[in-house]
């Protein structure tokens, strides 16, 4: 749409395979401590990021580098700026684009992807106490000073709203999908061959398995509905809780539960293709305000979305809205292996169909890009 595009990230460092294709499209800049590419016309900057593992002290390090380098990176590497979109979490990254704006004399607009540090906290891994208020602090620091704050869902711009001192900044814009990519695909396909999927029916979870998404309870429907031969249960992915799944589903003896790592992303249309529940589970402590973005995948591939969600939740008024799926209440194992049994007797139940035409409508890749575009003209005109 016309606007040059510098971008500001990490080395890969989620999945060892995906660093080592994308190291053969790096070019080494400062060493090994920033690299460069190109994507579709952006110039992109990589910042030295460890492969992710289960050492929170080495991830919280990587961060901390991530932060420094990049605001040096964008002093030195990229030129002239009229504005900066920086998406989270983690928050620190608005108080980078914060430093950055005011070296380049830019505004930021802060994107907020999941609400931090409540999050954290709805989860367990922060408690009251100096670090907490602390990055309260750095919360209303950071939509203080951006020019605008932009989110997913109508509950998080709610609260959002609620926590600055000029509601007006906040902007709700969801995440988009690229219905040219993500299309309905045949259950006869690839992937479903490869895996043995083509004459079952599959419930299928395709993502982060982690504390958020609490998958337990997809496997306590998994033994529930065990003596159902037609259905069978497949999770797609990696993930801090994927190695306790495996293990919880082994101790079950669950022979209809497959775990497969984690695939390329041109195969998504593929997984989705062989599939017919489509999993969308958030911890219940999680479910008010977020709408996951593989919702709307899920959607643009004509598949029917199960969502395992409060239903007050932004979650399930989407699935509602959309006519294409279920929503059953978070916490109840056997609410959901009831819903999952009705569904797989009823193939017409809360068709994927009119997914596709919602998404079209609502949140397809051009409509949200342009919202988007409009919004950084609005702010660059406040550039010094």
């Amino acid at each position: 749409m016309g606007w040059d595009v510098s971008v500001l990230t990490t080395k890969p460092h989620y999945n060892p395979l995906a660093r080592s294709a994308m190291s053969q499209g790096l070019t080494d800049v400062w060493g090994a401590l920033l690299a460069k590419s190109t994507f579709c016309g952006a110039n992109v900057l990589h910042t030295a990021m460890p492969l992710k593992g289960r050492s929170v002290t080495a991830r919280i390090g990587g961060w901390i580098g991530f932060h420094f380098l990049s605001v040096v990176a964008a002093l030195f590497k990229v030129g002239k700026v009229d504005v900066i979109l920086a998406p989270s979490p983690p928050l620190s990254i608005g108080v980078a684009a914060w430093v950055i704006g005011l070296l380049k004399r830019a505004p930021y607009i802060y994107n907020v992807q999941e609400l931090y540090p409540d999050t954290a906290v709805n989860l367990g891994a922060l408690r009251e106490g100096p670090f907490l208020d602390a990055l309260r602090a750095m919360e209303r620091f950071v939509y203080k000073r951006a020019f605008a704050v932009t989110t997913i869902a109508p509950g998080m711009a709610r609260t959002i709203r609620s926590r600055t001192d000029n509601p007006g900044k906040v902007r709700l814009i969801p995440n988009f999908v690229d219905t040219r990519f993500i299309a309905p695909r045949p259950r006869d396909n690839a992937f479903s061959r490869e895996y043995g999927l083509t004459a079952r029916f599959n419930v299928v979870y395709a993502g982060n398995m982690g504390p958020a998404q609490d998958l337990g309870i997809v496997l306590e429907a998994a033994e529930l509905t065990k003596d159902d031969a037609r259905i069978f249960y497949v999770f797609v992915g990696e993930g801090t809780s994927r190695d306790s799944l495996e293990q919880s589903a082994f101790s079950r003896s669950l022979s209809n539960v497959l775990f497969i790592s984690q695939q390329p992303y041109d195969r998504v249309p593929d997984i989705y293709g062989a599939s017919d529940l489509c999993v969308v589970p958030l911890a219940p402590s999680l479910v008010a305000e977020a709408v996951p973005s593989k919702v709307y995948r899920i959607m643009a591939a004509g598949r029917r979305v199960l969502a395992i969600a409060d239903e007050d939740s932004d979650l399930a008024q989407v699935v509602r809205d959309s006519g294409t799926g279920i929503v059953v209440n978070a916490g109840s194992a056997s609410a959901l292996a009831q819903a999952i049994l009705v569904a797989a007797n009823d193939p017409g139940l809360a068709s994927g169909e009119a997914g596709r035409d919602f998404v079209a409508l609502h949140v397809d890749r051009p409509l949200i890009i342009r919202q988007y575009s409009e919004l950084l003209s609005e702010a660059s005109s406040e550039s010094v």
